[in-house]
């Protein structure tokens, strides 16, 4: 039996801008929808071939660091920006193109703006495909770059920035990613209210069939080389 074909994404999308929007994320200021709003349109329009090419454009979060212990001390507002990019084809089947290393690309950048004068503090998350990478250091084929606890006492002029590691971890779709900040970085006391309007049943069946689809395949790939005794590219072994 082959796989079922994914709904449309502008439809699933769409959805989950309404249950946003019903959730009061939008109107606390909490997230801007515009980008979101955009690419539903955009995926209203005809696509060529079996394909099809998801592009969201800087979704915009706001949020209050005061439970973070952000760094530096130096005086910043207390609202947090966290744009949320994102470039990835869909398949047929509603699983992940993940040939070639242009395939996949998903940015989160924080921004916070110091009290005085015009500068921002800044600091990025990159999750990336790179696929089939004979390189020196390892090259999970799906990793993001991160930051931590050994590091939260340290000013900006003190932190070593280095690409490695690259952290093995599951490609993510729109709703996924959407899903990856707002558990991440929205405190569910601070924010109970408007989480209320996720743990109903919709945005569960939205998540379901994103993992379904992007998640499953990514864990039985792996599965798959472990009980093969085989090399993983999405999980390879330090040796």
């Amino acid at each position: 039996m082959g796989r079922r074909i994914r709904p449309n994404p502008s439809s699933v999308l769409g959805h989950l801008a309404r249950l946003l929007r019903d959730g009061n994320w939008e109107n606390r200021g909490l997230v801007e929808l515009q980008a979101l709003n955009q690419l539903v349109s955009d995926l209203n329009r005809p696509q060529k071939g079996k394909i099809c090419k998801i592009s969201l454009k800087e979704m915009i979060f706001h949020v209050s660091h005061s439970r973070m212990k952000p760094k530096p001390s130096i005086p910043i507002d207390e609202d947090l920006d966290i744009t949320l990019e994102m470039d990835y084809i869909l398949l047929e089947d509603g699983s992940i193109k993940e040939d070639d290393i242009n395939d996949y690309n998903m940015n989160i950048l924080l921004t916070a703006k110091q009290k005085e004068g015009d500068k921002q503090n800044k600091f990025a998350w990159h999750l990336d495909c790179e696929p089939y990478t004979k390189a020196s250091f390892l090259h999970p084929h799906f990793h993001f770059h991160a930051g931590g606890h050994k590091i939260e006492d340290a000013e900006t002029g003190e932190l070593l920035m280095l690409t490695s590691p690259r952290i093995a971890y599951p490609p993510m779709d729109v709703v996924l990613a959407i899903n990856f900040v707002l558990m991440n970085f929205f405190n569910r006391e601070v924010y109970a209210d408007n989480f209320k309007a996720l743990g109903k049943g919709d945005y569960r069946n939205i998540m379901a069939e994103s993992v379904e689809k992007i998640i499953k395949p990514y864990y039985e790939k792996i599965q798959q080389a472990l009980l093969s005794n085989k090399d993983c590219s999405y999980f390879p072994l330090y040796i």
